[in-house]
């Protein structure tokens, strides 16, 4: 019991940080909590993993604080059709497409019906340590998990010329609609890194939504292309109100 007040307390906290720290877009007075995880192993030396008995107390308090999990699919079309609103939503984000995300958050995510959205960088697929397509497909058809783009390589975009950025949006587009049947209309940049020049091919390419890894809120007031992110670490837990 103490442990959970803790973890709670810890929540609250967290959230009083977001927000009142400075960020560089505003938020909408409502506002959504979008969770970006990378990969559920337990490695200490990596603070961007998380353990998995850490994901699933986190995934549990999600559910008793009143939450309900959508898609980032599912967000884009509650913003463009405000007939279609969600109490309370929030959304679990996967970068990079690891094969963890299969073997050990996937099982969490259906004990507990959880919906996540995770982004594939589309050149990764099918390697050691990655996501295969036919576990992509099984993922998909649970219902449950819903899959975007993290380009074609995982490149720093503001090194790359424009016609470089062009096409990692383009083509791991194309390649993700070619095999998952499916539109793709949200990315995720990767190391969170781009600038406003990008948004005009996002949206010729296609795009209706990009995340960012500005910490925050996400709300429609930031820019569509520019949407907020809280990254999460094993410790401490950071997300929530």
């Amino acid at each position: 019991m103490k442990k959970k007040w803790l973890l709670i307390v810890s929540l609250v906290a967290l959230q009083f940080a977001c927000a009142f720290s400075p960020a560089p877009a505003e938020t909408d007075s409502a506002s959504t909590p979008i969770l970006e995880y990378h990969s559920i192993v337990d490695n200490k030396d990596n603070m961007y993993c998380v353990d998995p008995v850490t994901f699933e107390e986190q995934v549990k308090t999600i559910l008793q604080m009143g939450y309900q999990p959508i898609t980032a699919s599912e967000l884009l079309e509650m913003w463009k059709d405000k007939k279609k609103t969600v109490s309370k939503p929030i959304l679990l984000t996967f970068d990079d497409g690891y094969k963890d995300n299969y073997t050990t958050a996937f099982p969490i995510l259906k004990k507990y019906q959880i919906k996540a959205t995770v982004f594939l960088v589309t050149s990764s697929i099918g390697k050691p340590n990655f996501l295969s397509w036919d576990e992509i497909k099984e993922m998909q058809e649970s219902g449950l998990i819903d899959f975007q783009s993290h380009t074609i390589s995982h490149p720093n975009l503001l090194k790359l010329k424009a016609e470089e950025v062009r096409n990692e949006f383009i083509e791991s587009k194309r390649m993700l609609e070619q095999h998952l049947n499916k539109p793709v209309r949200i990315l995720a940049y990767p190391y969170g890194y781009h600038r406003p020049y990008m948004f005009p091919m996002l949206k010729k390419a296609g795009y209706e939504m990009a995340l960012s890894t500005y910490p925050g809120l996400a709300g429609e007031r930031q820019g569509m292309f520019a949407v907020r992110r809280i990254s999460t670490t094993k410790d401490p837990l950071v997300f929530l109100r």
